[in-house]
């Protein structure tokens, strides 16, 4: 299999929200030029210069004078890039006083803090669908986040210490990480995912589902091949993760 490269976007970063997510797209070189390519048409079709799934939900930015119409119209060609083009979703969900609570500051200062802790886990989620046995994909994948937000120093600890790591850069194929600016075009993807993702926990855990139903949006990005991946770590996940990371490090010391 080609070299694949997974692209990643964090949500939730403001002081005032109550979610956290890190989430993003794998797909290979070559797909990831042609998602490019097609991704940077429909933009240019529709006059903008970039995607940002907030702008357009709030019509800000470049989206300032659209509509409800416009904004569908603009989805409706997008998510099938990235249906097409992508292999698969990858996210990590949490609710960040859910985070604070139960997990221990030891694991918050060598992960980074929660998004450090979410990376993390789509790098477990993505080793996973490595290791299917329809899959067994061995060689190292690369990582691109958006530089400059509130998560990128968390991020850039927690893959220190990983690629540090030996055995554990091994078992998560990680080959490298980068930073890049939202003019990176397979990011934007990324963004739409991440922004879908936080509101999903938003609406559906938090409020029950009672204010809004699951959005289409959210439906259109994702399927049976990719749903596995995005992960949402209630009290029970985050204390499984606790007792895996404990066992890890106690692998290690042996």
């Amino acid at each position: 299999m080609a070299m694949l490269t997974v692209y990643c976007d964090d949500s939730g970063t403001d002081d005032t929200t109550r979610v956290a997510v890190v989430a993003g797209y794998l797909s290979n070189v070559a797909q990831w030029e042609l998602f490019n390519n097609e991704w940077t048409s429909i933009l240019k079709k529709f006059g903008l210069h970039s995607m940002r799934r907030a702008d357009l939900e709030n019509f800000r930015g470049e989206f300032e004078k659209w509509n409800p119409t416009r904004r569908i119209a603009l989805l409706q060609q997008l998510q099938p890039i990235i249906n097409r083009r992508t292999k698969m979703a990858v996210g990590a969900m949490v609710i960040k006083e859910e985070f604070e609570k139960f997990i221990p500051s030891d694991i918050k200062d060598k992960i980074g803090g929660v998004y450090g802790f979410l990376a993390y886990n789509c790098l477990v989620g993505v080793s996973q669908w490595c290791n299917r046995p329809s899959r067994r994909h061995k060689q190292p994948i690369n990582w691109v986040f958006e530089a400059g937000t509130k998560g990128h120093g968390q991020v850039d600890k927690m893959f220190h210490a990983t690629y540090a790591n030996e055995k554990l850069r091994h078992v998560t194929h990680l080959g490298g990480w980068a930073f890049s600016g939202k003019d990176t075009v397979p990011l934007q993807s990324a963004d739409l995912m991440a922004y879908e993702c936080f509101k999903l926990i938003e609406n559906q855990v938090l409020d029950k589902g009672e204010k809004h139903p699951i959005r289409i949006s959210m439906t259109k990005l994702v399927g049976a091949e990719t749903y596995p991946y995005l992960r949402f770590l209630d009290k029970p996940g985050l204390e499984n993760f606790n007792k895996e990371w404990e066992r890890r490090m106690n692998t290690e010391r042996r």
